[in-house]
């Protein structure tokens, strides 16, 4: 069904786009499901009528709508639709005409008619031509009475423009969807409808990118500014949520308003109720993030979170709700009195968070506005586009480049092209990205680019190429690009039939590991004596499928990377995971590849586990297609990311602002061991020395030291089967991901 489409947020600070007055928000009534595929959507509300009408060939129905609870009959009617596709349609109560957007392919691009019919879908005279621009896509269309004009979601462009009814003139006053992306410009804006309420408003039915979909209904002014509560259409769970909502229409029921929401891929109509306009909420909310560092005698970490807004009514409370991780459920945290404009709250970890906040007046709950906030790891700390300057090229593989003195990041386009088809960035000391000489790849054309890491023991450039017949080739160049050998097979490589994601380099183990997106594993290969070869190291290791603090079920490792442990002859991988949809008809209901970067241990023996809390790309970037991944140490530890629907590189904070520890190392001399525990026994029970770290010794993060922490950290030691590995951060430099009352005042393996 999709046609066309396709911020930097610093570290602590939140995100909410909340403009008073609030007059309405969605809550989920029912569902209908219809015959028709439906697209667009009008609503008659002399008659009530609701005409649903699908995109492919203009086949349209009717159903008559009073309240969102009704289950209706489908009424068949007429379809003047006999070439190109009707992509959007309006009802205007003044001529009793309904008007059918119809969009045909014409030698430069489309072209798009008005033709017009009674309620039955008899044809009337036909209307104007839209003189829409060169570069429009165009979707639905609302009527505003006042101005005697069109509106018309761009779809290309996520803007919304209007016409002349009778001339199809283009007139002034176009504006942009709310949601575009800070950098790409991209929203995927999908509807628009003409609210007539006091001086008239638009609802939007608009997404951001990571959602690759509309996702939210946000109201506007005339001139596209936000003056109404936006409300979600996730409803329930992912089974019941919208697959593709195309359109929508403001019903003015007998008892109520509502809005349904056209439901293209899954052939349902979804109805919002929404309360009487009267209603006011809490606007322009916004949170403010401070994060204090253990350290210097302190004995607590705190990451407090400032809440305001501005109150819009008169409300005897105002309930605080933060969304659980776990259960995704909202629990009620804290609650401010009627006339309070703020509320602190103790966010107690790093990561991101959602909240709600719902004024009430007596039994009566007034309108919700939610905020996100995000604290420490995550953040951007550069973007450089790979979008523009020569060659523009989509990346699909990264590769970082470190020989002790400069750093060189690398990004290949997805497809081997004649030439230059690599760009190269070098890392200054600021942390800027400054563009140097493109190189070619060294496969031939046509192939794909699916990895590169860089070989920092024979200081040799690897690269993993996919040829046109699926076959899988390695190749070796210089950091410049010049070719040792090309044309090197896998050998017993057991990702013959799956997608292979990426490739990383384990200095520690002299050997490379791949991943594999379809079978969410990974496998190690090293090279062959003779240098003409790479041979599998190890079966396929399944990768975790449930991480900490997450919901649903992650997989997709189409970035890995490798980078020293805090122990020696330890290696961590990252790898770059997206959520795998529970939905497999539908699977854009996964929100794209690359959502976190896990931290990963591979122990001796068995497979990976999770070692460290994992990082939240999706909020930072907004973008829906992030492939490959790129590690650098100097002189933090710092991810790098390819965006390829909006062409950019994005280098992400990897570490928080609390202090950093590896979970188990009591002793604090860089291993976990046997005698870690008779120091933590020492120190509970014969008045034994503190540990210097005492988030370190507490092996269940339970937020206190007693007898379960040297019970859970001799089975981590021993490897007593069926036991939960000791709580994140292990074998892993990284900070505590759940705020408590123990310090981390020193810890030197981390230093």
């Amino acid at each position: 069904m999709v046609r066309g489409a396709p911020a930097i947020v610093v570290c602590g600070v939140v995100l909410c786009a909340c403009a008073a007055p609030i007059f309405a928000f969605g809550q989920y009534a029912s569902r209908i499901v219809t015959p028709v595929e439906p697209y667009a959507l009008a609503y008659v509300p002399s008659s009530q009528y609701l005409i649903v009408c699908q995109m492919s060939d203009g086949q349209a129905g009717r159903y008559r709508l009073t309240a969102p609870e009704q289950i209706p009959v489908l009424e068949a009617i007429y379809t003047p639709v006999t070439a190109g596709d009707a992509v959007g349609i309006a009802w205007v109560e003044q001529e009793q005409v309904l008007y059918w957007l119809v969009e045909t392919t014409t030698a430069t691009g489309f072209a798009y008619n008005l033709l017009r019919t009674n309620l039955d879908g008899w044809s009337l005279a036909p209307g104007a031509t839209l003189a829409a621009p060169a570069d429009a896509l165009l979707g639905e269309m609302t009527y505003v009475p006042a101005q005697d004009a069109f509106w018309v979601v761009d779809i290309a462009n996520d803007r919304y423009l209007s016409f002349n009814r009778s001339t199809g003139a283009r007139l002034a006053g176009e504006f942009y969807a709310p949601t575009r992306h800070r950098d790409a410009k991209i929203g995927y804006g999908m509807g628009i409808e003409f609210v007539p309420i006091g001086p008239g408003y638009f609802d939007l039915l608009v997404g951001a990118v990571t959602d690759q979909r509309a996702v939210r209904v946000i109201r506007v002014d005339l001139l596209g500014n936000e003056v109404g509560a936006s409300y979600v259409l996730d409803i329930a769970d992912q089974k019941t949520r919208p697959g593709w909502p195309a359109g929508l229409a403001y019903c003015m029921g007998s008892t109520s308003h509502f809005t349904v929401i056209a439901d293209a891929q899954r052939r349902a109509l979804l109805l919002f109720d929404t309360p009487a306009p009267q209603l006011f909420g809490v606007t322009g909310v916004t949170v403010a993030v401070q994060e204090t560092e253990i350290g210097g005698g302190a004995t607590a970490e705190s990451i407090t979170g400032t809440f305001s807004w501005k109150n819009n009514g008169v409300y005897s409370s105002i309930a605080l709700e933060a969304r659980d991780a776990a259960s995704g459920d909202l629990v009620t945290i804290a609650t401010a009195q009627g006339g309070a404009t703020t509320l602190q709250h103790e966010l107690g970890a790093e990561g991101r968070f959602q909240f709600r906040l719902t004024p009430a007046a007596g039994a009566a709950k007034a309108p919700s506005t939610f905020a996100d906030a995000r604290t420490a790891a995550g953040g951007i700390l550069g973007i450089a586009s790979v979008a523009s300057g020569t060659p523009a090229v989509q990346p699909f593989a990264l590769a970082l480049i470190d020989d002790g003195q400069t750093q060189t990041l690398l990004a290949a386009n997805t497809l081997a092209m004649s030439g230059a088809s690599v760009r190269r960035f070098r890392r200054t000391a600021a942390g800027a990205l400054d563009p140097l000489t493109s190189i070619a790849a060294p496969f031939p054309e046509g192939y794909v680019i699916v990895a590169m890491a860089w070989d920092s023991a024979r200081s040799e450039l690897v690269w993993l190429g996919l040829s046109p017949a699926r076959d899988y080739h390695a190749a070796r160049t210089t950091a410049e690009g010049v070719a040792i050998a090309s044309g090197l097979p896998l050998i017993r490589n057991p990702f013959l039939q799956d997608q292979i994601g990426d490739m990383a380099f384990d200095a520690r183990h002299d050997l490379f590991w791949v991943s594999a997106i379809n079978r969410n594993a990974i496998c190690s290969f090293q090279r062959a004596s003779d240098g003409k070869s790479f041979v599998a190291a190890s079966e396929a290791l399944p990768l975790p499928v449930s991480l900490p603090g997450e919901r649903g079920t992650w997989g997709l490792p189409c970035g890995l990377c490798a980078v020293p442990g805090a122990y020696a002859g330890m290696t961590i991988l990252y790898a770059a995971m997206g959520q795998v949809p529970d939905n497999a008809d539908f699977p854009q209901l996964g929100a794209s590849y690359v959502k976190r970067l896990v931290p990963l241990h591979v122990p001796q023996s068995g497979s990976p586990v999770v070692a460290g809390m994992p990082i939240d790309l999706e909020l930072a970037t907004g973008s829906a297609a992030l492939r490959g991944l790129a590690v650098g140490t100097r002189p933090a530890l710092t991810a790098f990311c390819a965006a390829q629907d909006v062409g950019f590189l994005y280098e992400i904070r990897m570490y928080g602002e609390g202090p950093r520890f590896a979970r188990g190392d009591v002793n604090s001399d860089g291993s976990i061991n046997i005698a870690d525990a008779p120091s933590l026994l020492a120190y509970l029970f014969s008045s034994g020395q503190a540990p210097a770290c005492l988030d370190a010794a507490d092996t269940n993060d339970n937020g206190a030291l007693n007898l379960s922490d040297a019970v859970a950290l001799l089975r981590h030691v021993f490897g007593i089967a069926s036991q939960v590995p000791l709580a994140v951060p292990f074998y892993l430099c990284d900070t505590d991901p759940i705020a408590d009352g123990l310090s981390c005042a020193a810890y030197a393996p981390c230093q």
